[in-house]
């Protein structure tokens, strides 16, 4: 299953040969969704946590499991709510949102159920939170946050809900991606910014990162990016939107280079 969000919530069902059927929705509608999939409700059927940002809400949509969901269930967010993140922060075996408010400066944690509700959330303070990802950085067994926007700041997690102050880096301010870029069993992190580079930071195993070291892409400006192994050597390779409708690769060929 691919789900987009281009002018709203649509659902690509695959057809296991790379193929893929006709889309299915708009199941939400908008100019200004961010997507997370993830199983809200324990049930084994994959849901779609979406922040509106102009609205200021966060909208659930439980999945019913042949592609379609339920009419969304919506939560007050924050002013600008964007790019929400999804663990079990506190560790009750249910998965957890968390939800960057811009505008305010803040992190909303809306702590879940189970049952695909979330309680009022918890409010972390940071500045200019814009895209996030969630990982256990230090390994010990609790995912952390790292919030990408006035540079990258690390919330490591206490377990409970709860996160310990942020560790800042000042390197990049835009979408974030994870892999394990040099092969040590770490996630690091990959971070664009508006300067045609990505900088990969690699991770230590105590929740810090090894200074950054950047690549340029050729492109004119790095939107999006991402980190997936393409040719199958078990090596993620790096892939750069740019605003002139192109693509940049950059191959791994020698980790962590790449």
């Amino acid at each position: 299953m691919a789900t987009i969000s281009f002018g709203g919530i649509f659902v690509f069902l695959g057809n296991g040969d790379g193929t893929f059927q006709t889309a299915k929705g708009p199941f939400l509608s908008g100019e200004d969704l961010w997507p997370e999939v993830n199983d809200f409700d324990n049930d084994g059927v994959l849901d779609v946590a979406a922040t509106q940002t102009f609205q200021r809400t966060l909208s659930i949509l439980i999945g019913k499991g042949d592609g379609t969901f339920q009419r969304a269930t919506n939560y007050a967010a924050g002013d600008i709510p964007q790019s929400p993140a999804s663990s079990d922060f506190n560790g009750d075996g249910k998965i957890d949102l968390a939800v960057s408010n811009t505008f305010e400066s803040t992190v909303g944690v809306y702590l879940g159920n189970g049952d695909g509700t979330f309680q009022n959330p918890l409010t972390l303070t940071t500045s200019n939170p814009l895209y996030s990802a969630a990982a256990d950085f230090n390994r010990d067994g609790h995912p952390d946050l790292v919030l990408g926007g006035d540079g990258l700041k690390v919330f490591l997690g206490v377990g409970d809900g709860t996160f310990q102050p942020p560790q800042t880096i000042n390197s990049g301010y835009g979408p974030l991606s994870l892999s394990d870029v040099d092969g040590d069993g770490l996630l690091d992190v990959m971070v664009s910014d508006d300067f045609a580079t990505l900088t990969v930071l690699r991770s230590k195993s105590d929740g810090t990162f090894r200074p950054g070291v950047s690549f340029p892409t050729g492109a004119q400006f790095v939107g999006h990016n991402l980190l997936t192994d393409l040719n199958g050597d078990g090596r993620p390779e790096a892939i750069a939107e740019d605003i002139a409708d192109s693509v940049a690769v950059l191959r791994n060929t020698r980790q962590p280079r790449f």
